[in-house]
């Protein structure tokens, strides 16, 4: 089925193109910097839970949703000591604070999402196909990703 994000993100008409509110980093947007703000309330993995509970082999997943799993992702990543170039502060701040947390258990999902992200069911995939020249940056942002969820 189709899976989507927070309704209120979904209605943004800035989500209609890759570029309006949208950059090539996993938190160049508005969805993703919306998600960390959330996150910084969190004290625990449950936001991870919802942001990787679609099937990757099966659902759709829509653009906001699919910069929700990247950016979450991107905090996995750093999580278990493989963290990207472009973390941005109140990510790692809040890493330092919930270290305790077993970031384990999400790794899998979270690489199999990602990874999902390069599928023809993943809305930003087509949308930064359709963008053309971007397509290739983007894409190798999210495989770099992917490897380091492995």
């Amino acid at each position: 089925g189709r899976i989507v994000g927070d309704s209120h993100l979904i209605e943004n008409p800035l989500f209609a193109a890759p570029m309006g509110a949208t950059g090539i980093g996993s938190f160049e947007n508005d969805d993703a910097t919306q998600w960390l703000a959330r996150l910084a309330q969190r004290k625990d993995l449950s936001i991870f839970d919802n942001a990787f509970a679609a099937d990757p082999d099966r659902a759709f997943i829509d653009a906001p949703t699919g910069r929700v799993i990247q950016a979450a992702g991107e905090i996995v990543a750093a999580a278990i000591g493989r963290g990207g170039p472009e973390l941005p502060a109140e990510a790692q701040e809040w890493i330092a604070k919930h270290k305790d947390l077993d970031f384990g258990r999400v790794r899998q999902p979270a690489r199999a999402l990602v990874n999902a992200l390069l599928s023809p069911r993943s809305e930003l995939h087509d949308l930064w196909e359709e963008a053309g020249e971007p397509f290739e940056a983007w894409h190798a942002s999210i495989t770099a990703l992917v490897e380091r969820l492995a």
